[in-house]
């Protein structure tokens, strides 16, 4: 639900804030994000028929928002420079060295050009999604041009190294200097709250989980995974990026400690990819777990919720040292009406409601997390009583609005409103 930091009640969906540009009908935006932005741009408005997921969901709302205004979408990132045009939509990505000695060279190269190019382009509003130089170089160019700048924070700011920390330094003097930001889920509103931006100036945003849900009952199982878990009562499912600090190996690890009898009927299945695929394959392969380990890979959005929803409960074992801003698969996983278990530090104890709907581990605690195992397979009445909590949530999840595009818009108009 689209709401300031700590408002109660939510602004009326049809509230109208002036627009500087009201008097052409017509702004021009900038908007500088992290990711594939040029083919995110091109998938919204070549398929307009297409679910949008991830990344594409919340270029897709600002997009579709804004097509009677001039937009300029940027991005870095690139192997080579990319453009794309429609209408009054553009977007640019511009092609980076990300690796080397000069890598650090290009990212400041990188934001000069972001720069100038928002300085050319005479925005009437800037929207960054993005931390480091990039958002630095929004910041100034906005200030120099006077227009107002609105940061879209999807993801906490962490940092291990020296530079890092220095970064983000800069990184919250930044946030502190925008005119508004908007924030995806209440996790990262208090984050955001706690450098110092007043509540005025924090958007909320929900995701329209909806049309997934439907998708469940429109997709079916890949024959191979039917299969699969047609053989145990009960399912654990991981469903992530498969890398090391998402919790791979620890809920490895974890099954591996139940008792024997439980062991035989559960099967755990990975969902996805990523740069330790292989090396999980290995350690499954020496554990000589094939009968009762799945690696699915990566899966279509458009069929994840299928196959998600063979699952006995969904896990997001996340270690500690892996900044996580909100957690999508927990939503994704309620709204089937699939229980969630997930640790209890950052955004997870925001979207698990601890034996209602899942239940929370103590984060890194390959003990705490095998006792949560135990619960859900050992004992059929709380795994019910779970599952209820879990179809409970859902309603409350699909009465949250899809407000991405309204959140900037609101933030915007707060800032107008309170310029002098």
């Amino acid at each position: 639900m689209l709401r300031p930091r700590d408002q109660d009640t939510e602004r009326a969906p049809n509230e109208k804030h002036a627009r500087p540009g009201e008097e052409t009908g017509r702004l021009r935006y900038v908007y500088v994000k992290n990711g594939d932005a040029v083919d995110q741009v091109r998938r919204v408005l070549e398929d307009t028929s297409a679910y949008m997921s991830g990344p594409d969901a919340f270029v897709g709302d600002f997009v579709r928002a804004h097509r009677a205004d001039d937009v300029l979408v940027l991005c870095t990132n690139r192997p080579r420079r990319e453009r794309y045009a429609a209408d009054r939509i553009r977007a640019e990505g511009y092609a980076t060295v990300t690796s080397g000695p000069f890598r650090h060279v290009s990212r400041l190269w990188d934001a000069i050009r972001i720069a100038a190019e928002i300085y050319r382009f005479k925005p009437d509003r800037v929207l960054c999604g993005c931390t480091g130089e990039l958002l630095w170089a929004c910041v100034l160019a906005a200030k120099l041009r006077g227009v107002p700048v609105v940061n879209s924070r999807h993801n906490s700011l962490q940092a291990s190294s020296l530079l890092q920390r220095f970064a983000g330094v800069i990184d919250r003097l930044s946030i502190r200097a925008c005119d508004g930001v908007v924030c995806h889920g209440k996790f990262m509103s208090d984050q955001i709250h706690a450098l110092g931006v007043p509540s005025s100036r924090i958007w909320q945003f929900g995701v329209d989980f909806g049309q997934f849900a439907a998708m469940a009952g429109r997709t079916s199982l890949p024959d191979g995974l039917r299969d699969f878990t047609a053989r145990f009562d009960n399912v654990l499912m991981f469903v992530g990026r498969v890398q090391r600090d998402k919790g791979i190996f620890d809920l490895l690890d974890a099954y591996g400690d139940l008792p024997q009898p439980t062991r035989d009927r559960t099967a755990v299945v990975y969902v996805g990819g990523g740069k330790h695929l292989e090396q999980l394959r290995e350690e499954v392969k020496n554990r000589a777990l094939e009968s009762h380990v799945l690696l699915l890979g990566s899966v279509p959005h458009q069929q994840l919720a299928g196959v998600m929803r063979s699952a006995t409960v969904v896990l997001a074992p996340t270690r500690p040292e892996f900044s996580e801003g909100r957690c999508k698969v927990i939503p994704e996983a309620l709204v089937l009406g699939i229980p969630v278990i997930g640790p209890n530090f950052g955004p997870f104890p925001y979207g698990i409601r601890h034996e209602v709907d899942g239940l929370l581990f103590e984060p890194g605690s390959r003990r705490s997390l095998a006792e949560c195992l135990a619960r859900v397979c050992g004992d059929r009445l709380f795994l019910q009583r779970l599952r209820n909590g879990a179809h409970s949530s859902a309603q409350r999840i699909l009465r949250e609005q899809n407000g991405f595009a309204r959140a900037v818009e609101c933030a915007f108009g707060e800032a107008r409103r309170a310029s002098p």
